[in-house]
């Protein structure tokens, strides 16, 4: 199971984190955006692809996800870290 996992975060994610851009697939994970608990599931409109160093942060409240979009461009996500806010296109 966890191999076709890898296989698929590889594909969606250029085999880099979307928060840092460390590219290295063996640290990537998927990040649930709309958490579990509130309903939210794993599908490619719900998640992120994040090393598991991002992730942890996340998790810690050092990074939060303010919210996302879809756009002509893309998914756009934007992200709160040490008080700066910026866009990501996914």
């Amino acid at each position: 199971m966890r191999r076709n996992v890898d296989k698929k975060i590889d594909k969606l994610s250029n085999k880099k984190c979307t928060l840092c851009g460390v590219q290295d697939s063996d640290l990537l994970e998927f990040h649930r955006i709309k958490h579990g608990k509130d309903g939210g599931t794993y599908n490619i409109n719900n998640t992120l692809i994040c090393c598991c160093n991002c992730h942890a942060k996340i998790h810690k409240n050092k990074i939060s996800i303010e919210g996302w979009f879809h756009s002509t461009n893309g998914r756009v996500i934007f992200v709160k870290e040490n008080g700066e806010e910026r866009a990501i296109f996914d």
